[in-house]
């Protein structure tokens, strides 16, 4: 009259294994899909007119605003707003990037161009959402939810079958 108990555990392994290969997948499948969102972004050109720096500008390079994503800016065109209003030469500055600018002009003495408030025309090239890359990221952030949902679900559900061969096998066995 023995029981033979080692059937049922044996037959918890394909169901293990299916278990991990399909988190595998999953997991696979929300990087491959978090790569599309940024690969389907949509490249833009935003002009902005008139925009102060964040501060005076001086042979350190000083931002401009630019709360883009990727974002790169080109085509300045500035004038002084200390005083003078003049519009700056391009020669007397270099832009850096992201949309930053540092006085590169003459030894400060008669410009008054140095370490005084700027604004500036430029365009900034950057990347946009677009209706892909929304798809892509909803697609993404609902997958990477799945996980933490479901697998205490299933460890729970494995669980109590595992409970109940057990128990089936232990009290309800074929006898011979």
């Amino acid at each position: 009259m023995k029981i033979n108990k080692k059937g049922n555990v044996n037959s918890l392994y394909p169901i293990v294994l299916t278990l991990v290969l399909i988190g595998m997948l999953l997991g696979a499948g929300i990087i491959i899909m978090e790569k599309f969102t940024t690969s389907m972004y949509a490249p833009t050109n935003t002009l902005v007119i008139n925009s102060t720096a964040t501060g005076a500008i001086t042979e350190v390079p000083t931002a401009f605003p630019a709360a883009y994503r990727e974002a790169s800016c080109g085509s300045f065109r500035c004038y002084n707003e200390t005083g003078t209003n003049k519009i700056i030469p391009a020669a007397n500055y270099t832009i850096t990037q992201p949309c930053s600018v540092a006085y590169s002009g003459p030894e400060e003495t008669t410009t008054g161009y140095n370490t005084s408030i700027w604004k500036c025309t430029y365009t900034i090239n950057w990347k946009a959402d677009s209706i892909a890359s929304n798809a892509t990221r909803d697609t993404t952030t609902a997958l990477s939810t799945l996980p933490a949902t479901w697998i205490p679900i299933l460890v729970v559900v494995i669980l109590a079958g595992m409970i109940i061969m057990y128990l089936t096998g232990a009290f309800g066995g074929k006898k011979k």
